[in-house]
């Protein structure tokens, strides 16, 4: 019961779309590997049915097929911190209330979710404060299977509220200094 076939999992170190579980190997349609994200890279990975006694299998399918995923827009220290937080939040908004509803209500049948409490599933952003800029942080309920297209569409939208707010996203600061330095001083002789 650790898997089926059409379960995404992570065994052995792949992770993947279950497509054959036999007597002593799983094939698994890779995703992830060169390919920077959650989508396949088309190629069929067979891991040993030994695997899962030695390495943990993650399940990201059964039961619910929701996950949390987020992403992080660094905003400049100043007086826009607050109004970036309500702006990414309404900037995704569309999305993230229409699949908070159906992501608990899989979540909460879950055995032993009523030992644990009701998930949060609507979107929330959390505050940190780094070096160089107030990182906000948007959490978010997402289908395992659509991990990377949701995160592709909320971030174009956050970019886009975020510039029609005047809000502005931080970037690291570099100062080049030649050297050897230029001389504005005349020597004498």
């Amino acid at each position: 019961n650790l898997y089926k076939v059409g379960d995404r999992i992570q065994l052995g170190g792949v992770v993947g779309d279950v497509i054959d579980i036999g007597i002593i190997r799983t094939s698994l349609l890779e995703i992830g590997n060169w390919v920077a994200a959650d989508q396949l890279s088309g190629r069929v990975v067979a891991v040993s049915n030994a695997a899962i006694f030695k390495d943990p299998v993650f399940n990201y399918t059964q039961g619910a097929p929701y996950i949390w995923d987020e992403f992080t827009v660094p905003i400049s220290y100043g007086p826009h911190w607050e109004q970036a937080q309500s702006t990414i939040l309404e900037a995704v908004a569309d999305y993230t209330n229409e699949v908070a509803a159906p992501a608990k209500a899989m979540l909460q049948q879950l055995p032993g979710m009523s030992l644990i409490g009701s998930p949060e599933t609507h979107a929330q952003v959390y505050i940190s404060l780094t070096e160089h800029w107030v990182a906000c942080t948007l959490r978010y309920v997402v289908h395992a299977r659509s991990r990377r297209t949701v995160k592709h569409r909320l971030q174009v939208q956050t970019l886009k509220a975020l510039a029609n707010a005047g809000i502005e996203i931080a970037s690291p600061a570099l100062t080049l200094v030649r050297y050897p330095a230029e001389r504005t001083w005349k020597e004498e002789t």
